[in-house]
């Protein structure tokens, strides 16, 4: 995740956020603790604290992806901008409402489904969330080493735009949040947007509808991370581990100041 909050830092829509990473106290997500998302809630207490009440987008991987989602809920939190995350079937979403919730997932993640993804995300727009959506990064994977500068870019456009919509604009087409054309007319079918090479003069770059394979579905992982300001705030979690209803989403394809908040470490 350093490379990413780098980038993140970079685009940042003001000379005021603070981005600080949360450190887990303990590894993995231990069942019904949910270390992790405390571990996101008490940062974003402290950050209470600090700060007072600051705009504050969640930015997390796989299971910081979850914890992130989880602590959604928090009153300082506006956004949720999560990278291959890790939702497994049935997890809860009621805490979305009133939130803006961003999935991005490696068309290739054969650790955590896609497929999952895309079902929580369209549970959070039946919740309340003020916008719910999700892209596909062409060929992505897992790790985000595979295309990791489109991830980059597309992460660090998503956390500035939630952070101040004002100024950043929204990289995700409409499709993404499940508004326009798809195949069966109800704004459901995954659509697929690519970036094109450069095309040569007189010849459009397409847009193209495709189905997808189901992913694997992995086992129970560990990690996460999370972003903020003093005028606004990110706060990256990182990740480590997670079959649905089909939702409308995008494909990509194309190719500051930064301060640690680290919380006490215990032994597992």
């Amino acid at each position: 995740m350093n490379s990413v909050e780098r980038a993140v830092a970079a685009r940042l829509p003001a000379p005021d956020v603070l981005v600080a990473r949360v450190g887990y106290r303990v590894r993995g997500w231990n069942g019904d603790r949910a270390d992790a998302a405390q571990d996101a809630l008490r940062a974003l207490d402290a950050l209470t604290e600090l700060a007072g009440p600051v705009p504050t987008v969640l930015l997390g991987h796989s299971m910081g992806g979850r914890a992130a989602l989880r602590a959604a809920g928090h009153p300082q939190v506006r956004g949720v901008v999560a990278l291959a995350p890790w939702w497994p079937p049935g997890e809860p979403v009621v805490q979305t409402a009133g939130r803006h919730v961003v999935a991005l997932h490696g068309e290739r993640d054969h650790v955590t489904s896609p497929a999952e993804t895309a079902d929580c995300v369209r549970r959070a727009r039946n919740e309340g969330a003020t916008r719910a959506g999700m892209a596909l990064i062409a060929d992505g994977d897992h790790g985000m080493l595979r295309r990791h500068g489109l991830w980059h870019d597309m992460t660090a456009a998503l956390v500035a735009h939630l952070l101040d919509p004002g100024v950043a604009p929204d990289p995700l087409p409409e499709g993404s949040y499940g508004v326009g054309r798809c195949r069966c007319s109800e704004g459901c079918c995954p659509a697929r947007v690519r970036r094109a090479e450069p095309a040569a003069k007189g010849h459009p770059v397409t847009t193209t509808p495709r189905t997808r394979p189901e992913p694997t579905t992995p086992s129970d992982p560990y990690s996460g991370t999370a972003s903020g300001t003093a005028s606004a705030t990110a706060l990256p979690l990182d990740s480590s581990a997670a079959n649905c209803a089909p939702l409308s989403s995008a494909r990509f394809d194309s190719h500051s100041q930064t301060r640690n908040t680290t919380l006490p470490e215990r032994e597992p």
